[in-house]
């Protein structure tokens, strides 16, 4: 709290109550911005500009060679899907990417009446994909992956007791499909589908207006939890 608000180390408690306007979140928080934006410049470059200019290409990843070798090992018919999805305080863009297998590639917009977490907006993502794959699903021993970066998707799914409506209605859906099926969680920019899922979610590309955002009761709870989530995350010293 001295450092922020730049009073003497030992300062009488009657004049720290004069400068308690300092002290709000909005003040801490607008400090804490402007210390990450100055430290940079205090700080030595040590790095050679040269790799930083003509970066030498990284190699294939352990990780993704073992999706890579999971995915041609599939039985035929099988289908991988790669989801994404963002979401402001008007709209939802959900993005579903399915490699060989263009008509079942969909950018879907959503009209927001109130802002919504961005967990709703993954799981919806989900959702659709789960429908659209199991009606393409070829037989029951086809196998069908959904691939997702969000983790608070994958937790909500993972959950047996309070978990969201939509998560539910995925379990739903998966419990009716003839094949298998699974939903995997990828780190982000790792496989070049799930790439072009996140840049269709983020540039202006041809989207199917839809109805307006499902309603969920926990919407309002979860988007105001994950406000003050953001908010602590900015009161973290740089």
């Amino acid at each position: 709290m001295r450092v922020i608000t730049g009073l003497p180390r030992c300062t009488p408690i009657p004049i720290l109550q004069e400068e308690a306007q300092l002290n709000t979140i909005d003040e801490l928080i607008y400090q804490r911005r402007q210390a990450r934006e100055l430290k940079p410049s205090f700080l030595a470059d040590n790095k050679p500009i040269g790799r930083l200019r003509n970066p030498v290409p990284r190699p294939t990843t352990t990780f993704q060679r073992h999706i890579e070798e999971a995915d041609a090992a599939l039985p035929t018919g099988s289908l991988v899907a790669y989801t994404n999805a963002s979401c402001t305080d008007t709209q939802v863009v959900t993005s579903i990417v399915v490699p060989g297998h263009q008509n079942l590639c969909v950018n879907r917009l959503y009209l927001l009446r109130a802002p919504v977490p961005s967990v709703s907006a993954e799981l919806l993502a989900i959702r659709y994909a789960t429908k659209l794959v199991s009606a393409a699903s070829a037989s029951s021993s086809s196998f069908t992956i959904i691939r997702t970066d969000s983790t608070s998707a994958i937790k909500e799914l993972r959950k047996v007791y309070n978990a969201h409506t939509f998560a539910g209605d995925i379990q739903r859906i998966t419990a009716q499909m003839p094949g298998h099926i699974r939903i995997q969680w990828i780190p982000q920019d790792t496989i070049s589908a799930h790439i072009q899922a996140d840049t269709a979610t983020h540039t202006e590309l041809p989207r199917t207006l839809e109805a307006p955002f499902p309603s969920d009761p926990r919407g309002e709870f979860l988007h105001r939890k994950e406000i003050l989530r953001r908010t602590t995350r900015d009161l973290i010293p740089p």
